[in-house]
């Protein structure tokens, strides 16, 4: 009988999502996408290294987050049991929600309402979704003495532990690439915040005092030292610290994630040159073909003996 071949499974968001076409509108049709994305790229180089032909199944989709991808994750070891060798994870934002009920996956940093399937009502996509940002700007305000946020990381570090120990358990290869910056800055909250300030029990535009210490408070607890600080002082430190050769992206681990905030200087290599439309900049962070092959060829660089090694 026909043996079935062993599965390299990635999973991810946007950057990893081979279907993924950018939403500039300037940008030609062969530059919005369609070239191979990273998992590909490594997936090329494991079968050229070891001769053994694996199948490639990337079940990555734009717009989700962490929750979503594990969830994935355990359909797709239920589905395809011992036949997983390689797990290849495109690590998310970490204030990204996916709603099961209804499988919507909001971005609090887009619009949210582009995440809901085609022929749902106008009117149910715009309640669902001022529901969501209510909620969402309610959090950051009313948690944000530190609880929201810890609450926050202590949910992707659970993710990524129990990710980690079912492979282990299994003799799965794991690489987990934290492509995106896991919070926001800042300055997107901010922002953010000045824009849905006004929702039901607070007004924080009208109050200038609460306004300066929120600003305070978001300062310290989205810097990289704070996260970092959470994370250490959490009870999947240790486990994740001690297979951090397994994680890429993090302070405690290799690397620094992937997103253009973290790579200026070679952001005009990583994503889609800048356009300048009606004098106004036009940028598509996400990267681009040489993006995606310069992502590979760290990942190669770093994991390839991992990778091939029995």
């Amino acid at each position: 009988m026909f043996k079935k071949k062993n599965i390299i499974l990635a999973i991810g968001d946007s950057f990893t999502d081979p279907n993924y076409r950018s939403t500039i509108k300037h940008l030609s049709y062969k530059e919005k996408g369609g070239w191979p994305m990273w998992p590909e790229l490594l997936h090329r180089e494991i079968e050229r290294e070891t001769g053994e032909s694996y199948e490639l199944i990337n079940l990555a989709m734009s717009g989700t987050g962490n929750d979503w991808i594990f969830n994935t994750f355990i359909d797709a070891l239920a589905k395809y049991n011992t036949r997983i060798k390689i797990v290849l994870i495109g690590g998310s934002q970490w204030m990204r929600t996916h709603v099961v009920p209804s499988d919507t996956r909001f971005n609090p940093q887009i619009d949210n309402a582009n995440f809901f399937r085609p022929g749902r009502p106008e009117e149910l996509k715009k309640k669902f979704t001022e529901t969501y940002e209510k909620a969402m700007m309610q959090m950051w305000y009313l948690y944000s003495n530190h609880i929201g946020f810890e609450n926050t990381i202590h949910h992707n570090l659970r993710i990524m532990w129990t990710m980690m120990h079912m492979c282990k358990d299994r003799k799965i290869k794991l690489i987990w690439n934290q492509l995106l910056r896991p919070l926001p800055s800042a300055h997107f909250w901010r922002k953010r915040l000045l824009k849905y300030g006004s929702v039901e029990g607070w007004e924080i535009n009208k109050n200038l005092q609460a306004w300066e210490t929120l600003k305070d408070t978001l300062r310290k607890t989205l810097s990289d030292h704070h996260i970092s600080e959470t994370v250490l002082k959490s009870p999947y430190a240790k486990f994740l610290v001690k297979h951090k050769k397994n994680f890429y992206g993090f302070t405690w681990s290799n690397g620094m994630p992937w997103d253009w905030s973290s790579h200026d200087d070679r952001k005009e290599k990583i994503i889609c040159p800048t356009i300048v439309v009606d004098g106004k900049k036009q940028v598509d962070v996400h990267p681009n073909k040489l993006g995606q092959e310069e992502i590979a060829q760290e990942m190669w660089k770093v994991y390839g003996n991992y990778l091939v090694k029995n």
